[in-house]
C-alpha cells in the first residue's frame, strides 16, 4: 500500500437502528475514520453513491429495504460496489443464513455492544483488500448425523482451494464442506480437508484444499478469478 492510500480517511456507513452504538466523536475519529449514518436502504445508497464509503454496515432488515436487496443493489453496481460490507443479523439460524446469503463480509449477532460493533469496523476498514474480493463461507464438519457448521471468513480462494480464519478448532487432514457465494453469482459448495494451519491476532487460519468441486462451480470460479485474480 502507498503513503497515500495509508494516510487516506476512511469512510462508514451506518444503516439501522443500532448505528447510535458506535462513538462517532472517539473511537472511531481517534482512526481517521469518517462515520455517516442512514435510516434506510434508500438513504444509504445515495449516501454511498455521494461519498463512496469503505465499510456498510446495515440491519437485516430496514424499514424499506431487506439487506439481501440492499446488497444486491450495491454489488450490481459498478460504481458501487467496491464497499466493505457487515450486517447486523439476529441469532437464530434463519438470519444467520439470510446475512450469508447478502455476500457480505463479515456479520455481527444480536445482542451486540458498541466494543464488539467498533471491533469489527476496525478490523474491516483496516484490510487493504476490497470486498469484491473477500466470501463469508459456512463449512461444515463431522458426519451427517452429528454435523456442526460455523461461518467464517475467507482470506483467499482460488479453484485449488480457501484459506479461512476462524476461532474454531480444526486439525491438519480433517475432512468438511464449504459453502460461499461468488459476488455477483450463486453459492458454490465444495468438499475438502485441512491441509495447513496458522495463528492470527484474530484467530487461527486453516488452508483448505478441495476435494471436490462440481464441473459448473470450477469453471464459474475459474472464469471469477482469471478476471479478478485470486478472491480476497
Amino acid at each position: 500500500m502507498d503513503e497515500e492510500s495509508a494516510n487516506r480517511v476512511r469512510k462508514v456507513l451506518l444503516t439501522g437502528s443500532y448505528a447510535g452504538l458506535v462513538d462517532r466523536r472517539v473511537a472511531l475519529r481517534r482512526a481517521g475514520v469518517q462515520v455517516r449514518t442512514a435510516a434506510t436502504g434508500a438513504e444509504a445508497l445515495a449516501l454511498h453513491r455521494a461519498e463512496h464509503a469503505d465499510l456498510l454496515v446495515t440491519d437485516l432488515d430496514l424499514p424499506d429495504l431487506t439487506a439481501e436487496r440492499l446488497c444486491d443493489a450495491v454489488r450490481a453496481d459498478p460504481a458501487l460496489r467496491n464497499v466493505s460490507i457487515l450486517v447486523v443479523c439476529g441469532p437464530d439460524e434463519r438470519d444467520r443464513r439470510r446475512g450469508a446469503a447478502c455476500r457480505a463480509n463479515g456479520q455481527v449477532v444480536r445482542p451486540i455492544d458498541a466494543e464488539t460493533l467498533a471491533s469489527q469496523i476496525t478490523r474491516l476498514i483496516a484490510v487493504s483488500s476490497r470486498a469484491d474480493y473477500r466470501v463469508l463461507a459456512r463449512v461444515t464438519t463431522g458426519e451427517r448425523n452429528r454435523a456442526r457448521s460455523f461461518f467464517c471468513r475467507s482470506e483467499n480462494v482460488s479453484v485449488a482451494g480457501i484459506l479461512i480464519e476462524t476461532s474454531e478448532a480444526l486439525s491438519l487432514g480433517q475432512p468438511l464442506g464449504c459453502a460461499f457465494y461468488l459476488p455477483g453469482r450463486h453459492m458454490l459448495v465444495a468438499q475438502g480437508k485441512v491441509v495447513r494451519q496458522a495463528s492470527s491476532p484474530e484467530g487461527r487460519r486453516f488452508g483448505i484444499q478441495f476435494d471436490a468441486l462440481s464441473p459448473r462451480d470450477s469453471v464459474e470460479l475459474a472464469r471469477f478469478v482469471d478476471r479478478w485474480g485470486t478472491l480476497r
